[in-house]
């Protein structure tokens, strides 16, 4: 897989509230790879349009996670879409 592209999408219920993302050339298919996702955005200025009218601030609360796997072959598709429920709670420290 040529330039794959994992995002991480929070949420508290229905309201999106968190973004990150890691990107790799290429993805072997021989081999596991692991993305560090240490960083989640939860203000618009820094992720862009995609939280501008969803400012979060910590502590935040999430119930829901969803990782997806995307790739730019043609067109960007994704290859993976992944939901972790629960309830976590982020704090700055």
């Amino acid at each position: 897989m040529a330039y794959a592209v994992l995002t991480v999408t929070f949420y508290d219920g229905e309201r999106l509230c968190g973004v990150s993302a890691r990107t790799l050339d290429v993805l072997p298919p021989d081999r596991p790879v692991t993305f560090d996702v240490s960083s989640i955005f939860l203000s618009g200025d820094i992720a862009g349009d995609i939280l501008r009218n969803h400012p979060c601030e910590l502590p935040m609360r999430t119930t829901r996670m969803e990782v997806e796997l995307w790739t730019h072959s043609a067109s960007w598709s994704n290859s993976l879409k992944v939901g972790l429920p629960g309830t976590y709670t982020f704090v700055h420290q």
